[in-house]
């Protein structure tokens, strides 16, 4: 029996192009307790500049209060294509923390809540709409 090894094998960690991931939980909660927060209806934008030149990193969080695992995963991914569309800052560390009811609502119509509080990339402290 020959097993195939991991050098045959595809890479399974898929990396999206312009923000790298919070990783570690630890990272997550710095994120949660000290970035900046901004509220629209389908999530919380928390932002913790760290103010270097690195991509941004982002984290997608959401509790069991917006659903079953179907829906929680499914608001996930419309906060992952809503950051991977919009961008995250560079040198800025952002959690996406999805709200209640947040797998019902599309990705054109979350992107357009979340683009409401920002002119630019996700973290962009200066482009924060007031």
């Amino acid at each position: 029996m020959v097993r195939a090894g991991p050098s045959s094998r595809p890479d399974a960690r898929v990396v999206t192009p312009g923000y790298d991931r919070l990783q570690r939980s630890d990272e997550v909660r710095a994120v949660l307790r000290r970035g900046r927060r901004r509220v629209c209806d389908v999530s919380v934008v928390h932002v913790l500049e760290r103010g270097d030149t690195d991509p941004g990193r982002l984290a997608v969080v959401a509790s069991k209060r917006v659903g079953n695992a179907v829906q929680r995963n499914r608001a996930k991914r419309v906060l992952r294509e809503v950051a991977r569309v919009v961008g995250v800052a560079a040198g800025t560390d952002v959690a996406l923390v999805a709200r209640a009811g947040a797998a019902g609502v599309s990705t054109p119509a979350a992107r357009a809540m979340i683009e409401h509080l920002y002119d630019g990339p996700l973290g962009t402290m200066s482009s924060l709409r007031r």
